[in-house]
């Protein structure tokens, strides 16, 4: 997965769909959680019909069993995506944002976040986690058509 942009990771298309109609914004931050690695990272604004970001990073520094660990503060829940093994991470002291986490290769995962993006009434955990997988899913069959 080195190389892969994942603002590529999102199609124009799915974006329209998943209700992101902001520009992508394109960084890389340096990551305590992914063992110190830097991490690329896009997150998407939507406005409507919702006000959601959207974050999708690619992580080449540390595998889902950190996730799996049971040392995060969060309710993890098996899933798949797309075929991959995958987790819903349910933070347990925020509830405006929802994480999933899809298992690509030893070492490797996409991490896909859905945040509340601050309108009133705020968006439900529920609902953000529905965010997260649906742009998960989207993201993991992108990335399947770039192999």
């Amino acid at each position: 997965m080195d190389g892969v942009d994942p603002c590529s990771l999102l199609t124009p298309a799915q974006r329209k769909e998943l209700g992101l109609d902001g520009r992508p914004v394109s960084g890389a931050d340096k990551s305590e959680l992914y063992n110190g690695g830097v991490v690329p990272l896009c997150s998407i604004v939507g406005n409507e019909p919702r006000a959601v970001i959207i974050g999708v990073s690619i992580v080449t520094s540390a595998g889902i069993e950190l996730w799996t660990a049971g040392t995060l503060a969060a309710e993890v829940r098996p899933v798949q995506t797309r075929g991959f093994p995958a987790v819903l991470a349910v933070p347990t002291r925020f509830t405006d944002f929802c994480t999933v986490i899809v298992d690509v290769a030893p070492g490797q995962l996409v991490d896909v976040q859905a945040g509340d993006g601050g309108r009133k009434p705020a968006l439900s955990q529920e609902e953000l986690c529905g965010a997260a997988q649906q742009a998960a899913g989207e993201a993991m069959g992108t990335l399947l058509t770039l192999r």
